[in-house]
């Protein structure tokens, strides 16, 4: 996507201001101390302001999507910039932010369970939207806000009474004159076009959740589920289910099949869900053999911050981060960049392929069926990553012939069930409620939400 220069201007003035002066509010901040956040201590919840005791405590959503999802009024209480990005313009920059939960809410109760890959979603209200539009001169492009809401994974310790979130910063596109909005794949593909550009001739680009995450004052109202999602989009007849973990974490059950060898693939922000996965499954005795997480990026920056010391810290997805040594030879992770070359990185240059697979994951083609099923995959990236990986690992042709087929009434191809699935999915009318938790949710449940559970896993 190119940017006229007033854009890149606008764009790298407004990210200097946001660094300059990071906005942490008092409440939050202490959230962000190392020694409040150790993982060996069941971390306290963040205490509650007069302003948090204004938490609308509603009957009901405020506003239900499409997919059955309801929302409800939450506030942004903190935001930080953890990279800038600002070598290559400003093109990905990484923010943290915490929304307000409701006083005694958590993931706990809200039976939000981070290690079983559950995601919060969220969306701006009306005001906010209007703002946008009548004061920043800044378009919608064709998203149907707040229709279409995003999903965040949230890295928050499970008990504290707030969500924390490790988010990709989309900068604002390039207005262009109005034209049609192409189909593909029952999709609209007209991402940074505004379609009432002739209208608004004053506007200076389209925007999207993440630049108002970015650039909304500290205490603005967004809208937020409260529950894991499982519903069917009858519109577009395509599912979005809760998951399950394909594993029998018990050595001495019949239907054990391991020790398992859990393989992930990640491009960018995706160790806001694979590191907590990682971090969880590590807690298991006796049943995980070894980990691998092979994550790429564009740029090395875009990996060393959640290495980098001073870089605030103590979200789940950084914890596994900097005390990765400790796991010594049980998990291996390697580095793919694509678009510089890095001695931290044994692989070229560009894109991975299946070559790099093969090399890093030890894997080698064999006959559809027969690869081990103590073998489980994931991959996590946006839906053209997804749908560019997992044809290399699976049954299709010129895949390494791993069990890995769509998720039922997933259309796309980015969502995968099978024998080496990591995930399962839920059915339609199931209720993710009554699912057994995850070793990380264990570790902070107290005996509550899904730890009331008694279903075997």
């Amino acid at each position: 996507m190119k940017f006229t220069t007033t854009t890149v201007s606008f764009w790298v003035a407004l990210a200097m201001v946001l660094v300059s002066s990071t906005s942490i509010s008092a409440v939050a901040a202490q959230t962000h101390s190392g020694e409040q956040r150790e993982l060996k201590s069941k971390s306290k919840s963040m205490k509650s302001s007069k302003k948090q005791k204004r938490c609308r405590k509603n009957k009901g959503p405020v506003y239900t999507d499409v997919k059955g999802n309801g929302f409800f009024e939450r506030r942004l209480i903190s935001r930080e910039i953890v990279e800038t990005d600002e070598e290559h313009q400003f093109e990905e920059t990484i923010m943290r932010i915490v929304m307000e939960l409701c006083p005694g809410e958590s993931q706990i109760k809200e039976g939000i369970d981070s290690g079983l890959g559950d995601y919060y979603r969220m969306g701006p209200t009306n005001r906010t939207i209007a703002r946008y539009l009548q004061k920043e001169n800044l378009q919608f492009n064709d998203s149907n806000y707040p229709t279409y809401s995003r999903a965040y994974s949230p890295v928050t310790i499970l008990d504290n009474g707030f969500a924390e979130f490790l988010i990709k910063v989309e900068r604002p596109g390039l207005t262009r004159p109005p034209q049609k909005c192409p189909f593909k794949d029952g999709r609209r593909e007209c991402k940074y076009i505004t379609p009432d550009a002739d209208e608004n001739p004053s506007s200076i680009g389209t925007t999207g959740l993440t630049y108002m995450l970015l650039t909304s004052k500290i205490g603005t109202t967004f809208l937020m589920t409260n529950k894991p999602e499982n519903g069917f989009w009858e519109d577009r007849q395509e599912g979005y289910y809760a998951h399950n973990l394909n594993i029998v974490d018990d050595p001495k059950s019949e239907k054990f099949e391991g020790p398992y060898i859990l393989n992930f693939i990640g491009a960018g922000i995706a160790i806001t869900e694979i590191n907590v996965l990682i971090l969880s499954e590590l807690l298991r005795t006796g049943v995980i053999e070894k980990i691998n997480f092979l994550w790429t990026n564009r740029f090395y920056n875009l990996a060393s911050w959640v290495y980098d010391p001073s870089v605030p810290g103590g979200d789940l997805a950084t914890t596994f981060s900097r005390q990765l040594g400790k796991y010594g030879s049980q998990v291996d992770l390697g580095l793919v960049f694509s678009r510089e070359e890095r001695i931290e990185s044994p692989y070229p240059k560009g894109r991975f392929n299946q070559a790099t697979i093969e090399d890093f994951f030890n894997v080698t083609k064999k006959e559809c069926g027969t690869q081990s099923k103590t073998i489980k995959w994931l991959v996590v990236g946006d839906s053209g990553f997804k749908k560019a990986i997992y044809p290399l690992l699976d049954c299709d042709t010129g895949g390494l012939g791993f069990d890995l087929v769509n998720q039922t009434d997933d259309k796309f191809g980015i969502n995968k069930e099978g024998t080496n699935a990591f995930y399962t999915f839920l059915k339609r009318d199931d209720d993710p409620a009554k699912r057994n938790p995850s070793p990380v949710y264990k570790k902070y449940c107290d005996g509550k939400g899904l730890c009331k559970n008694s279903l075997e896993l």
